[in-house]
């Protein structure tokens, strides 16, 4: 039997990089796709709402999601950083990383407020 957190994790992504390009594949639970006004948001701020979508759709069949990138920034962050990922996205986020804006120089974050 899984936890009640490690059930949640229902969206995994699957990537391969190549040349600059990113490609993969999000699986979603069918309640996914038939409710997707449910999981447009930060999940994570929301995981009371996930839990009981759970308990209340359908799970399978799995919704297949292929996805396809252009990678525009690479760094390396290390390992275990939770900095890397660590807020909602905002406009102007990408620009902020790419400028130098979002982290520091050991890929911790910076607050905007700061910035």
């Amino acid at each position: 039997m899984f936890s009640k957190e490690s059930e949640i994790h229902f969206v995994y992504f699957s990537s391969l990089f190549i040349a600059g390009k990113i490609n993969g594949v999000i699986f979603f639970p069918k309640w996914g796709r038939e409710h997707p006004e449910i999981t447009v948001c930060y999940q994570n701020k929301h995981l009371d709402r996930m839990y009981e979508a759970r308990e209340k759709y359908e799970t399978y069949p799995k919704y297949l999601v292929p996805e396809f990138a252009t990678i525009t920034y690479i760094g390396d962050a290390g390992a275990d950083n939770d900095d890397v990922i660590n807020e909602t996205p905002y406009d102007g986020m990408t620009d902020d990383i790419r400028n130098g804006k979002f982290y520091d120089e050991n890929y911790h974050h910076v607050s905007r407020r700061q910035a």
